[in-house]
């Protein structure tokens, strides 16, 4: 078995082997990277709090370098909470021995989130432009479509950017 030190040197490497492979192919999807090191960090745990925390900013690191857009995971605390049950679940199904997601990865719905939450903020950027284009207040949806929690009907959730 791998020392501590040693894991977290060998993902620091991996990522770096990654980044540039992907320099040298010019591809790279920042998501599935973010995405990969989060949940590889994560099972290092080196920390004995903070490591959630720790991962959704190493995301955040990653995805704002190469898409230039910061992604709020965890805004207020249910949002914090639900995103804690969502990745608690993908480790624990990861770690089942019997296959009870019918061949998709532990990791779909993180990954799905991740996604949702990067394309409702780059959706929301947009529209904070045109809204200050036109000179009006921009308002838009507190929660974001997609999750599997956010049954909100008929609640005010709507929030204001703010006048331009």
């Amino acid at each position: 078995m791998r020392t501590f030190p040693k894991r977290i040197a060998d993902t620091i490497e991996a990522f770096n082997k990654t980044i540039k492979q992907a320099e040298v192919e010019e591809s790279l999807d920042p998501f599935a990277v973010a995405l990969k090191y989060f949940y590889t960090f994560l099972n290092i745990h080196p920390f004995l709090d903070g490591n959630s925390r720790l991962c959704r900013l190493l995301i955040n690191v990653i995805i704002l370098k190469y898409t230039g857009i910061m992604i709020p995971i965890g805004r207020d605390s249910v949002e914090a909470a639900k995103w804690k049950e969502t990745v608690t679940r993908a480790s624990e199904q990861e770690l089942a021995d019997d296959d009870t997601r019918g061949g998709k990865s532990a990791w779909a719905e993180v990954t799905t989130l991740i996604a949702i939450q990067g394309r409702s903020t780059l959706r929301a950027l947009k529209e904070r432009v045109k809204a200050h284009k036109r000179g009006e207040v921009y308002k838009r949806r507190k929660s974001i479509a997609g999750y599997h929690w956010e049954i909100l009907e008929g609640k005010d959730d709507v929030e204001t950017w703010g006048e331009v």
